[in-house]
């Protein structure tokens, strides 16, 4: 059985439990959703290559999105800049702190018309399947440039969980596409790992 597949058959089982009804269907549409662009995504495929135009002008969209009032973006391309940069880390300390009060405030608005059980299921069934893809995806990407690190590898598996837990949440509380969560999302499916926005400037693996 395929991840997709194990998503949707778990979704559909949660919402006979609950007895079927609009929050079911929302929930088990939006488990399936994440699974087809799961599948579909080119994990790490693009990391350490020059970014293209349209790659800067996304990532420029996705630092607006997320706070940047003027949006500025730095592409690393070697494993060693990455580990050096995670380990100094996000020189505002504000970076995440933004992100998981969005992420609280999508769930509490998700919550609003779903039983936090229904929330859950999506969750605890979509991102258990993807962390073992993700994390050979990213040895692999990161083998390619010269570095068997797992460590970072599943710091890069980590990342892009996280950034589908946010984009299911994003899409279970109805928010718009041009969300943060969104554009970051999107950037992960074409192969690249935004690291974090520190201030204006976004950096970008």
């Amino acid at each position: 059985m395929s991840a997709r597949e194990a998503v949707g058959d778990e979704a559909g089982r949660h919402q006979t439990a609950a007895g079927g009804g609009q929050a079911g269907v929302t929930v088990a549409a939006c488990a399936e959703a994440l699974a087809r662009a799961c599948a579909g995504a080119a994990w790490f495929a693009a990391l350490g290559e020059p970014p293209t135009t349209a790659e800067t002008d996304q990532a420029r969209l996705c630092a607006r999105a997320l706070g940047a009032r003027r949006p500025a973006v730095s592409w690393l391309r070697d494993p060693a800049a990455v580990e050096r940069l995670l380990a100094e880390g996000d020189a505002t300390g504000r970076s995440w702190e933004r992100e998981e009060a969005e992420r609280r405030r999508l769930r509490r608005r998700a919550e609003a018309g779903l039983a936090a059980a229904a929330v859950d299921a999506g969750l605890e069934r979509v991102i258990p399947w993807l962390l073992a893809p993700l994390e050979g995806a990213a040895a692999r990407a990161l083998l390619r440039l010269g570095s068997a690190d797992a460590a970072l590898a599943k710091v890069a598996a980590g990342a892009a969980a996280i950034a589908a837990q946010q984009e299911y949440l994003r899409r279970l509380a109805g928010a718009p596409e041009d969300h943060g969560f969104a554009e970051k999302f999107r950037l992960f499916l074409a192969g690249r790992w935004p690291l974090f926005l520190d201030g204006e400037r976004l950096w970008i693996f």
